[in-house]
């Protein structure tokens, strides 16, 4: 247990999905991902949730593809593996990783400072570019999923 009351270890808990795309471990936000440990595991599960109801949302198109093809979960879509799991799998957890690691970095940032804690965070549009970068990598996940090409713009 950590000075804040949260466990310091990672959570096992499974936050199950539909059924098509893969159940979700919480531990692996919170070890890969590096999700805050002052977040308490029911804010992580739900976060974790809604990124997975975002990305199932995002890929319906392309699941309605699949199932037309037989294809009963991601599971059984034919893929390369990545040390033995599917790298279509590995793609799905990273886009639903880094949404949920976008919206935690929202919603931790702090509403207010003062001068002398301006050391602790950096500035608010800071941590918005940020979210913003984690929220390209989960874009950015769900179209190699699908096999499509992403591109960026940029303000010069």
């Amino acid at each position: 247990m950590s000075f804040s009351g949260f466990p310091d270890a990672p959570q096992h808990k499974t936050v199950a999905n539909d059924g098509w795309f893969p159940d979700m471990d919480l531990a692996e936000l919170q070890t890969a991902y590096r999700a805050p440990a002052d977040i308490s595991p029911e804010a992580l599960t739900r976060h974790l949730a809604l990124a997975m109801a975002w990305a199932n949302a995002q890929l319906a198109e392309w699941r309605a593809a699949r199932e037309a093809e037989g294809r009963s979960s991601l599971a059984g879509v034919p893929a390369s593996t990545l040390g033995g799991v599917s790298e279509l799998a590995t793609l799905y957890a990273h886009a639903v990783c880094c949404r949920a690691k976008s919206r935690l970095i929202w919603q931790s940032r702090p509403l207010s400072r003062s001068g002398s804690a301006k050391n602790t965070l950096d500035d608010a549009d800071d941590t918005g570019a940020t979210a913003g970068v984690w929220m390209q990598y989960a874009e950015a996940a769900l179209a190699a999923l699908q096999g499509k090409e992403t591109s960026a713009v940029r303000l010069i």
